[in-house]
C-alpha cells in the first residue's frame, strides 16, 4: 500500500506541524516545484554516504538541493554513515563539509548510522557509537552547522543517547509511544506525492523548535 501526502498530511494535523519529505537517488527525477505545490514544507536531502569502504556523494544531491532551494522549500541534508572510528568519521566529515561550502542548509544536519548487522564486525561498544556521534556534532557545530541524530525508536531506546541533542525518530506507525524527546518524526516510508516517481520517507517536523525557519 502507498499514503498519498495529502492523506498523511490530514493524518497529523497542527498549527505547530510542518510537512516534509526525505529522498536519495532511488526517488529518482524529482519535480521540487509540483511537490511544494502539492503541501510539502521541508525535504532531507541525502548529502553523502560511506558504505562498504566507499564514501561518495549522492548521485542526485546537487541536482535535488539545487532544484528544491529553487521551489522554495526548507532544506536539511543526511550523511549516511558506517564509520566505525575517529579517523574515518574525521576524514569523512571533512568531505561532506566541501561539499555543503556554499550552500544553504536550513535544518541541523542528520548523523543517520544504521548498519546493525555490521556492528559486532566493527568491534564497536554502545559507548564508541555514541562518542562518534558526539564528534560528528562537534565537528558540524565547528563549521557552524548544528546536528541532529537519526535513529529508530527501538535503537533510541537501546543504544543512542542524544545528550540534548535534536532527535530525527522513525517510528512506522499512526501514534508512536515514544517517550523521549524528538523534533521530527519520519512516520513511514510509502508516501506518494506529486513530483516524486517513487515512494518516499514522510516526516512531521514541529515548527517551534525552528521559530528562525518557521516563525513563532
Amino acid at each position: 500500500k502507498t499514503l498519498a501526502f495529502s492523506d498523511f498530511m490530514a493524518r497529523y494535523p497542527g498549527e505547530d506541524i510542518a510537512y516534509g519529505i526525505d529522498v536519495s537517488r532511488y526517488q529518482g527525477d524529482i519535480d521540487f516545484n509540483k511537490v511544494k505545490a502539492a503541501g510539502c514544507d521541508f525535504v532531507y536531502l541525502r548529502a553523502m554516504i560511506y558504505n562498504n569502504g566507499e564514501l561518495g556523494v549522492d548521485k542526485k544531491f546537487e541536482e535535488y538541493y539545487r532544484d528544491a532551494k529553487a521551489a522554495g522549500l526548507v532544506i536539511g541534508v543526511y550523511y549516511f554513515s558506517t564509520d566505525c572510528t575517529s579517523e574515518e568519521l574525521q576524514a569523512h566529515s571533512a568531505e561532506l563539509l566541501k561539499v555543503l561550502e556554499g550552500k544553504e542548509i536550513d535544518l541541523p544536519i542528520a548523523f543517520d548510522w544504521e548498519s546493525w548487522n555490521h556492528f559486532q564486525k566493527y568491534k564497536m561498544s554502545i559507548v564508541d557509537l555514541n562518542n562518534l556521534f558526539y564528534e560528528f556534532a562537534w565537528l558540524m557545530k565547528a563549521n557552524n552547522y548544528e546536528t541532529i541524530l537519526y535513529g529508530s525508536k527501538y535503537y533510541l531506546e537501546s543504544i543512542w543517547e542524544p545528550a540534548g541533542y535534536d532527535v530525527w525518530m522513525a517510528h512506522y506507525v499512526k501514534e508512536t509511544d515514544y517517550a523521549g524527546n524528538y523534533t521530527i518524526w519520519q512516520t513511514g516510508s510509502i508516501g506518494r506525492i506529486d513530483g516524486v516517481p517513487e515512494d518516499c520517507d514522510t516526516d512531521i517536523l514541529f515548527k517551534s523548535k525552528y521559530p528562525d525557519i518557521f516563525g513563532g
